[in-house]
C-alpha cells in the first residue's frame, strides 16, 4: 500500500515538473523579432521593416504608431503561416511595413512588444539625398515664390512646378497652407520643357496668398508622393508594368510682413495692389442735364490683387450741394487667372441736379498703395464741368375752366335806349372748396403710400439682397461630361471660392477641393473621382480622361445639396 502511494505521488511530482518545463518551453518559444532591409538609407528613399511573431497567442497587432514620430508608413501587410520542422510545427504572423523617413539624422525604431514578447531597438542612419542633375531625373519638383517681403493684406504668387519625364500613376500631395495667411488656388498650367537632351512635362500649381497681419509667415516643406511608370498608358489613360515611388518635398520660405505704411491715408481704406483704375459710364453718350431730372452715372473700380470684396464703396467719395445721387445696389465681382486675383465693383447711381446755370461735377478719387512701386497712388475721375437747363414748367389748366358758370341777367340801360344787354357772371359756388378737400385728401394718401413703399417694400428688397445666391456646380458637371480635367479642375476651384466667400468661411478654415467635400461628408465614389482627377493632370495632355463618373458623382451630390436647402426653408420677412 505504502509502495502505491509513492508511486501516486512520484507521478504526481513528474507531471508538474513536465507541466512546468511545457510551459517554460512555450513562453520562451513566443518571440517577436524585427529586421530592417538596410541600416542606411538617404532622405527620399523608403526602408522595409519585416515584423515576426513566432508562436504567440495574441490575436491583435503591435502597435505601430510608435513608428510616426520619425516615418511615415507608406504600407502595411500582413500574412499568416505555419511551419513544420522536424515534427515541430511553428505558428509566424508577419507584418511588413514600408517606411519613410521625414528628417535626415539618426533614428531610432523603437522596441515594440506583443503579447510577453518585445523586440530589440534598431538605429537607421538617415543622410541627406545627394542633389541630382536635373537632366537625370525622373520627376523633381521646384518652389518659386514672387516676393520675400510684402505688406499685410498684399497678394504674392507662390508656384510649386512638378518636372516629370514617366507617366504619373498615383499623386499623394499634403494639402498647401500657410498659418496666418489666407490663399487660393489659381488655374493650373500644363506645359512641355527641355532640359538639357531630356523632355519633361511640366505641371505649374499657382497660390494667390495673403498675410493676415504683419510680422513673419514662415511656410512649411509639403510632401508630395508620387508613384511614376515607364510603360506607355493604354487608351485608357492607365500605365501597366512597374512603378517607382518618389518622395518628394516643397521648399519651406519665409515671408517678411510689412506694416501699413505711416504715409497712407490714416481715414481712407487699405487697398494694397498692382493695379487700381477708375472708369465711368453715362446712361446717354452726351448727356443733356436739367433740374429735378435724374441721369444716370456707372463707375466702376478694378483692381488687380484684390478680391472685390475688399473694394470701398464709390458713391461715399462723392458730396457735393449742387447735386443728389442716389445709388443703386452695388455689382461686385471677384476673379481669378494666372496673375492673381482680379476684382471689381461697379456702382450706378441716378445724379440729379438741384439748380440751374454752369454746375462742377466733384471729382471721384480713391487712394491705393502700388506694391510694385512700393508707393502711395490716387485713382481719379476728373472733375467736369456741366450745363445745367432750368427745369421747363408744365401748363396748368385754370380752375375757372372746370367752374360751373350762371347766368344772370341784368337790366342795363344803354345810352341810346336800345335793347338791354344780359351780362354773365361766373360764380364759384362750392366746387373750390371740394376741389380743394380732395387735393388735400390725395396729398396725405401719397404720403402715406410712399412711406409704406419706402418701410416694406425697401425692407424687403434689402433682405432679399441679403440672401446670398448658391454658386452652380454646373460648370464643372459641364467639363467633366466634356472630358476636360483642366477646365473640371478650375471649375471647382471657382465654385469653391463663391460657396465658401457665401458662408463667409473661406478665410477662417482654408482648404482644398477635396478636403472640402470630405469634410462635407460626401460619398467615397465622389472623393475618389476628384483623387483620379488630380491624377489626371499630371499626365501628358494627350492623354485621355473619362469625366462621365465624376460628372455623375458631382450632380448627385448637387441634388442632394437642394434637396437640403429645400428642406430648411428661410424665415418670413414679417412673421405674424
Amino acid at each position: 500500500m505504502a509502495s502505491k502511494t509513492m508511486k501516486t505521488t512520484l507521478q504526481v511530482c513528474l507531471a508538474v515538473v513536465f507541466s512546468i518545463a511545457w510551459l517554460h518551453t512555450a513562453q520562451a518559444a513566443e518571440r517577436l523579432s524585427v529586421q530592417a532591409d538596410r541600416s542606411t538609407i538617404a532622405e527620399n528613399e523608403t526602408l522595409t521593416l519585416t515584423v515576426k511573431y513566432q508562436n504567440g497567442r495574441s490575436k491583435s497587432a503591435p502597435d505601430f504608431s510608435r513608428l510616426k514620430d520619425n516615418f511615415d508608413i507608406l504600407g502595411n501587410n500582413q500574412s499568416s503561416q505555419y511551419i513544420n520542422t522536424n515534427g515541430q510545427v511553428t505558428s509566424v504572423v508577419q507584418w511588413t511595413l514600408t517606411l519613410a523617413p521625414k528628417q535626415a539624422g539618426k533614428i531610432l525604431i523603437p522596441p515594440l512588444s506583443l503579447g510577453q514578447a518585445q523586440s530589440q531597438p534598431i538605429n537607421i542612419s538617415v543622410h541627406k539625398a545627394k542633389a541630382l542633375p536635373k537632366g537625370s531625373q525622373v520627376v523633381f519638383l521646384e518652389t518659386h515664390v514672387s516676393t520675400d517681403q510684402a505688406y499685410v493684406q498684399e497678394e504674392f504668387i507662390v508656384v510649386l512646378k512638378l518636372f516629370f519625364r514617366e507617366n504619373i500613376v498615383d499623386f499623394d500631395a499634403e494639402p498647401f497652407t500657410i498659418k496666418g495667411a489666407s490663399f487660393e488656388e489659381l488655374p493650373r498650367a500644363q506645359y512641355q520643357k527641355n532640359i538639357g537632351h531630356a523632355t519633361y512635362n511640366v505641371l505649374e500649381m499657382r497660390f494667390a496668398v495673403t498675410a493676415n497681419a504683419s510680422g513673419t509667415l514662415d511656410a512649411p516643406s509639403f510632401l508630395w508622393n508620387l508613384r511614376s511608370s515607364s510603360a506607355p498608358a493604354n487608351r485608357f489613360g492607365m500605365s501597366s508594368g512597374r512603378t517607382t515611388l518618389h518622395r518628394l518635398r516643397t521648399d519651406p520660405f519665409t515671408i517678411t510682413v510689412k506694416p501699413r505704411p505711416d504715409s497712407y491715408p490714416a481715414s481712407k481704406p487699405w487697398l494694397p495692389a498692382k493695379m487700381l483704375t477708375l472708369s465711368e459710364k453715362w446712361s446717354e453718350q452726351a448727356p443733356q442735364f436739367t433740374v429735378g431730372e435724374p441721369v444716370t452715372r456707372t463707375i466702376t473700380l478694378t483692381a488687380r490683387g484684390l478680391t472685390g470684396e475688399q473694394l470701398p464703396p464709390i458713391a461715399d467719395a462723392i458730396n457735393s450741394d449742387d447735386f443728389k445721387f442716389y445709388p443703386d445696389q452695388p455689382k461686385i465681382t471677384s476673379d481669378t487667372d494666372d496673375q492673381g486675383k482680379l476684382g471689381a465693383r461697379s456702382e450706378s447711381m441716378a445724379v440729379i441736379p438741384t439748380r440751374a446755370g454752369t454746375l462742377t461735377l466733384p471729382a471721384v478719387e480713391i487712394s491705393w498703395w502700388d506694391t510694385q512701386s512700393d508707393s502711395l497712388q490716387v485713382a481719379t475721375l476728373p472733375a467736369k464741368t456741366i450745363t445745367v437747363k432750368a427745369a421747363t414748367a408744365k401748363p396748368e389748366q385754370s380752375l375757372s375752366a372746370v367752374l360751373p358758370t350762371t347766368e344772370i341777367p341784368t337790366m342795363a340801360q344803354t345810352a341810346d335806349n336800345t335793347q338791354p344787354q344780359v351780362i354773365y357772371q361766373t360764380s364759384a359756388g362750392y366746387w373750390p372748396w371740394l376741389c380743394a378737400a380732395l387735393i388735400i385728401l390725395n396729398i396725405v394718401q401719397a404720403l402715406v403710400w410712399i412711406l409704406w413703399f419706402k418701410k416694406r417694400p425697401h425692407a424687403e428688397q434689402q433682405a432679399a439682397n441679403n440672401i446670398p445666391s448658391q454658386p452652380s456646380l454646373t460648370p464643372a458637371i459641364t467639363a467633366a461630361n466634356n472630358n476636360d480635367a483642366k477646365g473640371c479642375h478650375h471649375a471647382l476651384n471657382q465654385w469653391l471660392y463663391r460657396h465658401t466667400q457665401t458662408a463667409g468661411t473661406y478665410n477662417a478654415q482654408p482648404c482644398n477641393v477635396q478636403q472640402y467635400f470630405a469634410k462635407t461628408n460626401a460619398d467615397s465614389a465622389l472623393l475618389s473621382e476628384l483623387k483620379q482627377l488630380d491624377g489626371a493632370l499630371f499626365k501628358p495632355a494627350n492623354s485621355p480622361w473619362v469625366g462621365k463618373a465624376l460628372a455623375n458623382a458631382l450632380t448627385q451630390y448637387s441634388q442632394k445639396a437642394a434637396t437640403n436647402t429645400k428642406e430648411q426653408p428661410l424665415a418670413a420677412l414679417y412673421p405674424a
